[in-house]
């Protein structure tokens, strides 16, 4: 067999000698008689031994440090009569949406938006746990808790927002004509009582900058308040709470493109938009939703 020309053999040789130096464990020593290009062999070797060894150790460190890096993803937790596809894009940044999917009056032969959050009660009286079990979400690894509601979903985030531990692991709350009341403050119907949930979270956010986001419509509710009456009266509320008002947001760029809601009322991150009959009760959730959360999102964690 012809021999190799004298600088392949050398060639071969530097390498070899190499590969044995760095990791002699991985590269047992060939003789220079043996470093052939006849040898398919030889060069497969010492690039595994020189090349491959490093590189991974260099992707596992690197993947390491980019786990170590990014910040944990949002949660994002969906209640009421919709889906994903329904509400495409009305989510955070980052976060894929889990729906739990309910209705005011179980007329999906399912337990309403209201049983469920009673069900999710524990002794203490907090229902978060209860949730993130159903959800199958450990709780400790949700660091970002955004809740969502459409319609009757309300009626599940009211109730988790009465306790103060549950509230102070919400990031935000966004409803989309979500704040039905069946109870009336007065005798002729005007003003209904503010819903307290809602109302502790909204104070909360006045206080640290967390949001609160809430659309409304005029669509009757049978013989109880619609969502527009419902969320005057938690507009009254907050005011007498907090002792101070609200301050016209009509301009506020969060509306642009849009119909006008009928009244735009902003208290720090707290927005509550009564849309009149604009839009349809289903539209809060199908078209004002996808373009509403993540212009408040972003307007409400802006460092401005």
């Amino acid at each position: 067999m012809r021999a190799s020309p004298p600088q392949n053999r050398n060639l071969f040789a530097l390498c070899n000698t190499f590969a044995r130096l760095r990791a002699p464990a991985r590269a047992p020593f060939l003789p220079a008689n043996k470093l052939r290009p006849s040898s398919p062999n030889c060069l497969l070797r010492i690039a595994r031994t020189l090349v491959y060894p490093y590189r991974s150790r260099g992707h596992r460190a690197a993947r390491a440090h980019r786990s170590d890096m990014a910040p944990p993803a949002p949660h994002v937790l969906w209640f009421g009569p919709v889906n994903g596809f329904q509400v495409k894009g009305a989510t955070a940044h980052g976060a894929t949406p889990t729906f739990l999917t309910c209705t005011g009056d179980g007329s999906d032969g399912q337990p309403t938006c209201a049983d469920r959050a009673e069900a999710w009660r524990d002794a203490a009286g907090r229902r978060l746990p209860g949730l993130f079990k159903r959800a199958k979400l450990a709780e400790a690894e949700v660091h970002r808790l955004y809740l969502g509601a459409f319609s009757a979903g309300g009626q599940a985030i009211k109730r988790i927002a009465l306790h103060p531990e549950d509230r102070a692991r919400v990031h935000a709350i966004l409803l989309a004509d979500a704040t039905y009341t069946i109870e009336w403050l007065d005798a002729k119907r005007t003003t209904t009582r503010p819903i307290e949930g809602f109302l502790k979270f909204a104070l909360d956010c006045i206080e640290d900058g967390r949001l609160f986001l809430a659309t409304a419509s005029a669509t009757p509710n049978k013989l109880y308040p619609s969502g527009a009456q419902s969320l005057d009266g938690l507009r009254r509320g907050i005011e007498s709470a907090a002792g101070r008002p609200f301050a016209d947001a009509s301009a506020d760029p969060l509306w642009e493109g849009l119909r006008p809601p009928r009244s735009a009322l902003r208290l720090r991150n707290v927005i509550l938009a009564d849309f009149g009959a604009a839009y349809t009760h289903g539209q809060h959730a199908t078209l004002l939703a996808p373009i509403l959360w993540p212009r408040a999102i972003a307007s409400s964690e802006s460092p401005t």
